[in-house]
């Protein structure tokens, strides 16, 4: 793991009364717990659902090599297998990032490993396992540890590293899957525009927005946009850290006209990270809350999940017990509710890293550790 790309800062919490949001949540499930002995283990990145089961990554574990696996899970039965091995040398190592699915094939990134060791694009079968590096990054003023997943435009495939380019501050870059070339199209420098994009991209009406855990105005991380066709970059919005909000790890998402994302830090006293929303035509920001660290949780580092209305969401620390949440909040007038607070020795494990998915009305989910202490995999119904 390349440690810059991770932002933790260990806050002090206190207590806040905040208001009820109509909808509760059941008890948490957890459908499968990692061992540490077999397998894949530690999974930091969030699921994807494909016929009928849960697809992630582990960054280590596996075979021996122990270089990461690509897993599933039937979330009926919790039964899990092991889809691929990494091995490190051609094929990749540490995903951390989720999977793309796309016209039969998984699309994924692995932060090491490759020709190179600075990472790999791969593609995989879920039927038959069989994997293919795309494209192995060279480092230097290539690109380096993509840590982020990968979105499908235009035949294409776009994507962030958080190391490399020609200032070694990360890029954002494309990827053809039927011939393996690749493009830089954003070289990051630090400031104004950022540095280190730690999440993955969004497209909206042409343009593809992303947000860079550091550098910008102020250091504290950014909101940007590329245009996929000039490569032009412009920043959205610079943090200001405290008492605004700081260090975006998690992407952004849009609905209703704006954009909303996480913080690991910043948003006032207790420093516990932030849910805040961006306009796209102003670049006005706003901070809907400001975590606390008890009840509410602390540090955020996934991107949020839109359901009904709220927005779901995960924070790696913070909590009844410090060791991370499950959360809803109403964007509409910035209501947050914590549907669940995980224990370090409980049900469902500890510290979720990852954003959640939807699926027939079940929030599904990882947790970077689990009661063997290697990880887990949990369903909640709001």
């Amino acid at each position: 793991m390349h440690p810059c790309r991770i932002h933790v800062i260990v806050a002090a919490a206190c207590a806040a009364f905040l208001p009820p949001i109509e909808a509760q949540a059941k008890s948490l499930d957890v459908l499968h717990d990692f061992a540490c002995t077999t397998g894949g283990r530690l999974p930091y990145a969030g699921l994807s659902y494909h016929d009928g089961e849960l697809f992630g990554t582990t960054p280590v574990g596996g075979n021996s090599s122990a270089n990461g696996t690509v897993f599933a899970v039937n979330p009926a039965t919790g039964a899990e297998r092991i889809v691929y091995n990494f091995a490190g040398t051609p094929d990749g190592s540490e995903p951390f990032a989720g999977l793309l699915y796309h016209d039969g094939l998984f699309y994924g990134t692995t932060d090491a490993g490759g020709t190179a060791g600075a990472g790999t694009v791969f593609s995989l079968d879920p039927k038959t396992g069989a994997e293919t590096v795309l494209y192995s990054f060279a480092g230097g003023s290539d690109a380096s540890y993509p840590f982020a997943g990968l979105i499908f435009l235009g035949g294409l495939l776009y994507g962030t590293t958080g190391e490399g380019g020609t200032a070694n501050k990360g890029t954002v870059f494309s990827v053809n899957p039927l011939t393996g070339a690749e493009t830089v199209l954003h070289n990051f420098t630090g400031a104004p525009d950022g540095s280190v994009p730690s999440a993955g991209l969004l497209y909206h009406r042409g343009l593809l927005y992303g947000t860079t855990t550091f550098g910008g105005a102020a250091g504290a991380g950014t909101v940007f946009w590329i245009n996929p066709v000039t490569t032009a970059e412009t920043v959205l919005y610079s943090f200001k850290n405290v008492p605004d909000a700081g260090f975006p790890n998690g992407g952004l998402i849009y609905q209703d006209g704006q954009f909303y994302g996480t913080t690991s830090s910043g948003g006032g006293a207790n420093d516990g990270g932030t849910i805040f929303r961006v306009n796209p035509v102003t670049g006005a920001e706003h901070v809907l809350h400001r975590f606390a660290g008890m009840p509410d949780g602390s540090q955020p580092m996934a991107t949020l999940t839109p359901r009904d209305g709220l927005l779901y969401g995960t924070t790696s620390s913070g909590g009844a017990s410090n060791a991370g949440t499950v959360f809803a909040i109403d964007p509409a007038n910035g209501v947050e509710k914590t549907l669940h607070s995980f224990h370090p020795t409980g049900k469902g494990g500890a510290l979720p890293l990852d954003p959640l998915i939807v699926e027939n009305g079940t929030l599904y989910g990882t947790t970077s550790q689990g009661s063997h202490g290697c990880g887990s995999v949990f369903a909640l119904t709001p």
